[in-house]
């Protein structure tokens, strides 16, 4: 799951993603929870955090995410 973290220009330590200045990465520029890091706000807005919280693999997650026909229940578990 997670992706090389060397294409990122920004590094995640405990929690905190910044980049090379020290200012906050943001989340539009975070790989989020695909590379391993803190979830960015699609990854919550998906649902993606939440299915995976509630320890279902990512796969199924990602599965659940794509195969969902537009305008219903967002919600992944």
């Amino acid at each position: 799951m997670p992706r090389d973290p060397s294409t990122r220009p920004y590094t995640c330590d405990n929690g905190d993603c910044r980049m090379p200045d020290g200012t906050e990465a943001p989340d539009y520029l975070r790989c989020g929870l695909l590379c391993d890091e803190p979830p960015t706000s699609g990854d919550v807005q998906s649902g993606l955090n939440d299915c995976l919280l509630s320890g279902t693999t990512f796969d199924e997650c990602e599965s659940r995410l794509y195969a969902r026909p537009l305008g219903l229940d967002t919600r992944l578990y």
